[in-house]
């Protein structure tokens, strides 16, 4: 965020790509992600967990995550 000096860190879930050669190609996004800001890497970041498809419907683009703030309120 450039008006205020900030810089982030992305470290990136793990991408991958299923059916190349049978079916129809789709990608899947599986694993934790972080974004953190680099000044204060342990107090304030964010954390989201994408899960894998699986069998059903029910399963696809489910996500969790968290924001992690320690410091002034």
């Amino acid at each position: 965020m450039r008006p205020y000096g900030e810089r982030y860190l992305l470290e990136q879930p793990i991408l991958s790509v299923h059916n190349l050669i049978i079916g129809q190609p789709y990608m899947d996004i599986g694993g934790k992600a972080a974004l953190r800001n680099v000044k204060y890497p342990n107090e304030r970041y964010i954390e989201i967990e994408f899960f894998r498809r699986g069998w059903s419907q029910s399963s696809y683009f489910k996500f969790e995550g968290y924001v992690y703030y320690h410091g002034p309120k």
